[in-house]
């Protein structure tokens, strides 16, 4: 297969990002692992339980894995990375940030335990934060892992191609290839030239690309694994003290053709929404995406009976052509001041690191985002709607969303999935968030490949492997 991008490093705690997963959990055993249903499962941690508190997990590790030098895996290695991945700055350190203390109680046993209760936990621990290492090689040039795989450096040559070979004594039986090579092609045209000459049998593509690939043969799998839309991070007014108001922000939804943007700039390949909780998650509402209706004149009214004049609200927004080309900002524009609100684009450096450097410095009222979707209700909180979010850089805060995020917390399994429901139910109505639709690239494939895409993430997981040779049941 080919992927856009290859691991700069394999040192765990920085491989975070997709599509490095798909490099990654070849050679790495997860603690935990999902379902092609998203559903949590075993994988080194054979079983896992919390206490009473919900501040002490125990995680008991699997006594047959090995990494691929023959070294057992044992509670003292997991400690070891767990350590190490807190300690080192990384995309996802922020996921251990509430852990006072990792433990091994016995050879198989690990203790982690929290400042306060993180409904999220289990989740990392089957994502970034659960990739074990051998202790030692944190920093080596190849990786030495317990995973169904081992990296082949004789057969690889870095920047052209990455190979991997079945391992025969691992614990599992989910390798279903003998050798797995990935290819990091960053150019889409040069990706689909290599699964039209069956140089490869997978990649991601997008827009007219999928249409191509699907008239040679190839099968399209498409996932829904990102929201599309802008994000008003100005909800207290402390920029534009207009968004402070309710009705501007609901203003503001009403005046996006949602379906327009989809089926214009995004090919149709998307499923419209209007909620930031994913489609998976707990807390997701289907009849919330009813909310808001395309209505300009809506949008209108609503301004004016929030006391402002046609084009006196005036917003700055960072001018990101990344999501659907210059036209689609240029038709966001449009809309907004088809409503009374008018925007002024602020151009600013090219580069992912530089918008979010842009977005995260607090001086934009709003802007268009995409973040990929989160596998549970707290991440989406804690990314998104509490007062001290990842992406929330105003620090916009709400006594309602506060207490219910409190109680979120604090409350049972049984308790939280009626919580996060008003979160979200809550963030809509006040229009905290105007997301057009989940829409990612799709996968295309050789129909000799059987391909299922895990219910919590775009790419598809070679972990309880969703990719296989599609005479393999």
């Amino acid at each position: 297969m080919s992927l856009a991008s290859e691991p700069l490093s394999w040192d765990p705690s920085q491989l975070a990002a997709s599509p490095i997963p798909l490099y990654t959990q070849l050679v790495y055993d997860n603690l935990v692992s999902y379902t092609v249903d998203g559903e949590l499962v075993p994988s080194l941690a054979e079983d896992w339980e919390y206490d009473d508190s919900q501040t002490e997990l125990t995680l008991n590790i699997r006594d047959d894995a090995e990494f691929s030098d023959g070294t057992p895996v044992d509670a003292a290695a997991v400690v070891a990375n767990l350590e190490h991945f807190q300690a080192t700055p990384g995309p996802k350190q922020y996921t251990l940030a509430d852990v006072t203390d990792f433990k091994a109680a016995d050879d198989n046993a690990v203790v982690i335990t929290l400042s306060e209760p993180n409904p999220s936990l289990l989740n990392d621990l089957a994502q970034a934060a659960g990739y074990i290492a051998k202790p030692d090689t944190f920093d080596d040039a190849e990786p030495t892992g317990s995973g169904p795989y081992s990296y082949d450096p004789a057969a690889s040559r870095k920047g052209t191609e990455y190979v991997f070979n079945k391992k025969d004594d691992h614990w599992s039986d989910l390798a279903t290839f003998d050798v797995i090579s990935v290819l990091p092609i960053t150019d889409v045209t040069a990706a689909l030239n290599a699964l039209k000459a069956h140089e490869i049998d997978a990649t991601s593509l997008a827009g007219p690309l999928v249409e191509e690939a699907k008239a040679a043969g190839f099968t399209q799998v498409r996932a829904d694994g990102q929201w599309l839309g802008l994000t008003i991070f100005d909800r207290n007014g402390a920029v534009v003290p207009a968004l402070a108001d309710a009705k501007v922000r609901q203003a503001i939804n009403y005046a996006i053709d949602r379906e327009g943007m989809l089926n214009t700039f995004l090919g149709g390949d998307g499923t419209l929404t209007q909620q930031v909780f994913g489609f998976n998650a707990e807390g997701n509402d289907e009849g919330l995406d009813s909310t808001y209706s395309y209505d300009v004149d809506k949008a209108k009214k609503l301004i004016e009976e929030a006391g402002y004049a046609p084009g006196e609200i005036v917003v700055d927004m960072p001018f990101v052509d990344r999501y659907g080309g210059p036209e689609m900002m240029d038709a966001l524009k449009q809309m907004l001041e088809a409503a009374g609100i008018t925007v002024n684009f602020q151009q600013i450096p090219p580069g992912v690191d530089a918008l979010t450097e842009e977005v995260m410095s607090g001086k934009y009222p709003l802007a268009m985002s995409s973040y990929e979707w989160s596998a549970t209700d707290w991440t989406t909180i804690g990314l998104l709607v509490d007062e001290n979010a990842t992406w929330n850089p105003l620090h916009a805060s709400d006594p309602v969303v506060q207490d219910l995020i409190g109680k979120y917390q604090f409350g049972t399994d049984e308790e939280r999935p009626d919580i996060a429901r008003e979160i979200n139910t809550y963030t809509v109505e006040q229009g905290w968030f105007v997301p057009f639709a989940w829409a990612s690239p799709s996968w295309l494939v050789d129909p000799n490949v059987a391909t299922t895409v895990n219910g919590k993430d775009f790419f598809p997981y070679w972990s309880h492997f969703n990719l296989k040779p599609a005479n393999v049941g």
